[in-house]
């Protein structure tokens, strides 16, 4: 009894002092811990989706179809009131609130959990009761056993959103008090459970089983959190008051952002609602090329924004106008190095990666072709989507949100200026609606960095810059597109028997070595990587420039 008690305390010793439970101090840190997480959770998601569309695609491709559309309306509800407040409004302000007082910031957190809890009560309470109607809207060509199915799995769905609620709240508290590890756990124990479920249940529950996943995964991505969220300090002080300037400044920065995630949201919605009347099975390649095209865009721009989202912000507050703008400038940069290689690489192995990922018997070579098409029309939307995560955070440190909001509207115009007539007139099926995001991914991208740069009034200085680097970039990405591009159909027409997976293992990983050693030695000799190091502070030099 008395060792048992002695292995106790050394345990608890050792977990209380333990270097996980740290804050990360600097950029790089957080990016590493977002970077490693997100790789394990993305090659998780990868034998996730494998597993779901090996389980389903070849015997139940309609209800498959239900399953990646009952997310939709349950994901609009909480992108508009949880992912609008916090990802822009909560951490700039609970930043704000610690420099005056621990106490006022976590008053400002409960507030807000309250706030939000009962909002998404209510509007959970709509849907639950208008699923019908409501699937009838965003779904309009699915049979009526499809339209069932689907409200059954909203249902389901409704509750694991009520757990990624407390859960988002409890990463934004942790992020703002430059804690990541724990957040960067979180997606890994949603991917398991899902895993878990379709091989365990999937027998006995059909597709009721990835569903159930869901549920218990979103339980988990919360639960990861609490101890960190307990040993970050966090606490429940109790307002004072209903309402609060704090309150008042984070719903005036939450509206147009829940407006601009509602517009991506509708746009996203356009697409089922246009995959829907197409032949079964398109919905599910199309949500498939957009997990795989959305993976260089999370690993790059979404976990490097977040890891420097904490810092834009306690720059801007502290006026630090000068270190703010290198500091975005060298992320800015950095995000467009390593999301470009990857969306070449993608582009050019999409079929072998295609197979490799996701070929069974179960998913035939047609369904291979498609998936890969696809991801050659997304291929544009990655690296705008990279940059995108980038820009927005730099508004979102000066408190806009009206400006994202303004250009998420126009991309949505762009949107279904392309993909309605490409579906109703022109007849180009699902190729349509991922032009359509790919083209109004750009624009967007395009309006967001032009306003800013008018903002930062540094015009000369910006374009000669970023004229350089991409300019560098460009020859970099062709010749190393181009070296993996000669490799892959040397490999596939005189080496590598393409038709067992070790061959088709071997191919994609020599063919993606020999375009990664290409854009390493170019990278080198053209002087990439001094964007990256000490002497790109020299590129900055002249401070007489306004901010």
């Amino acid at each position: 009894m008395l060792f048992l008690k002695r292995m106790a305390y050394r345990i608890t010793h050792w977990f209380r002092g333990c270097h996980l439970w740290r804050r990360q101090r600097t950029i790089t840190a957080a990016a590493l811990i977002l970077v490693v997480t997100f790789t394990v959770s993305m090659l998780l998601g990868l034998w996730r989706d494998r597993l779901l569309y090996a389980t389903f695609y070849a015997c139940c491709a309609p209800q498959l179809d239900v399953y990646n559309a009952a997310f939709k309306i349950p994901d609009f509800l909480f992108a508009l009131l949880v992912t609008g407040s916090l990802s822009a409004a909560f951490i700039p302000i609970f930043s704000q609130f610690r420099t005056r007082s621990h106490r006022q910031a976590y008053a400002l957190a409960t507030s807000v959990t309250f706030l939000l809890a009962g909002l998404f009560l209510l509007a959970g309470s709509f849907i639950f009761i208008f699923a019908r109607s409501l699937a009838n809207i965003v779904a309009p060509g699915f049979s009526d056993s499809q339209l069932k199915l689907m409200v059954y799995f909203i249902h389901w769905m409704l509750l694991g959103q009520a757990f990624f609620l407390f859960s988002s709240l409890t990463t934004s508290i942790l992020q703002a008090r430059k804690r990541f590890l724990f957040p960067a756990l979180a997606p890994i124990f949603y991917n398991l459970s899902i895993i878990i479920a379709i091989i365990g249940w999937s027998s006995r529950l059909g597709m009721l089983a990835p569903v159930l996943g869901v549920v218990v995964g979103a339980f988990l991505h919360w639960l990861i959190q609490v101890p960190a969220l307990i040993k970050a300090g966090f606490y429940f002080a109790w307002p004072t008051q209903l309402w609060s300037k704090g309150i008042s400044k984070i719903i005036s920065l939450m509206i147009p952002r829940s407006l601009a995630l509602a517009l991506d949201e509708i746009a996203a919605t356009l697409a089922i609602f246009l995959a829907s009347g197409l032949p079964s099975g398109s919905l599910s390649l199309f949500y498939l090329s957009q997990h795989l095209y959305v993976i260089p865009v999370r690993l790059f721009g979404i976990t490097l924004g977040q890891a420097i989202f904490p810092s834009f912000s306690q720059l801007i507050a502290r006026r630090r106008r000068w270190a703010f703008r290198e500091r975005f400038l060298k992320a800015f940069h950095l995000v467009f190095y390593l999301t470009s290689f990857v969306t070449v690489m993608m582009l050019v192995l999409r079929l072998p990666l295609v197979r490799l990922l996701f070929g069974s018997r179960q998913f035939p070579w047609a369904a291979t072709v498609m998936t890969g098409r696809l991801l050659a029309y997304l291929a544009p939307a990655i690296l705008a989507q990279a940059g995108i995560q980038i820009l927005v955070r730099v508004f979102y440190s000066f408190q806009d949100t009206k400006t994202t909001f303004l250009a998420a509207l126009w991309s949505l115009i762009i949107n279904v200026a392309i993909s309605v007539p490409g579906v109703y007139i022109f007849g180009w099926g699902i190729y349509a609606i991922v032009a359509a995001i790919s083209l109004a991914s750009v624009f967007q991208f395009g309006i967001l960095f032009i306003i800013l740069m008018v903002r930062l009034n540094h015009w000369q200085k910006e374009i000669r810059l970023n004229g350089t680097f991409f300019g560098r970039l460009l020859i970099v990405n062709l010749l190393a597109g181009l070296a993996a591009w000669g490799l892959m159909h040397f490999f596939d027409s005189f080496v590598f028997d393409t038709s067992r997976v070790f061959g088709l293992f071997l191919l994609t990983g020599l063919s993606f070595s020999g375009g990664l050693t290409t854009y390493l030695v170019l990278s080198w000799r053209l002087d990439l990587f001094s964007f990256f190091s000490p002497a790109w502070r020299r590129l900055l030099a002249d401070k007489k420039l306004p901010f």
